[in-house]
């Protein structure tokens, strides 16, 4: 299993960099993952731009995106 990407927010050239580091590719990094590869690699050329569902995950996992804290609910 390969171990986790680095949790920070990146550059999608910097997301490529550790992927040439480690020998690895894109498709195969998105096979592992559950994702689309051709959705993957959207997202690392900015045809898909990251705001939520499978693309905001995708960046998520890629370290491109910080979490952003749900909305808390009130109820009266």
């Amino acid at each position: 299993m390969p171990k986790p990407l680095t949790p920070i927010t990146r550059t999608a050239d910097a997301v490529r960099s550790e992927f040439a580091e480690r020998g690895i590719t894109i498709r195969d990094w998105a096979r592992s993952e559950g994702f689309s590869d051709k959705l993957v690699y959207y997202v690392l050329t900015g045809k898909r731009i990251p705001r939520r569902g499978t693309s905001y995950r995708i960046a998520l996992a890629l370290g491109m995106r910080a979490p952003q804290p749900s909305a808390s609910i009130t109820t009266k």
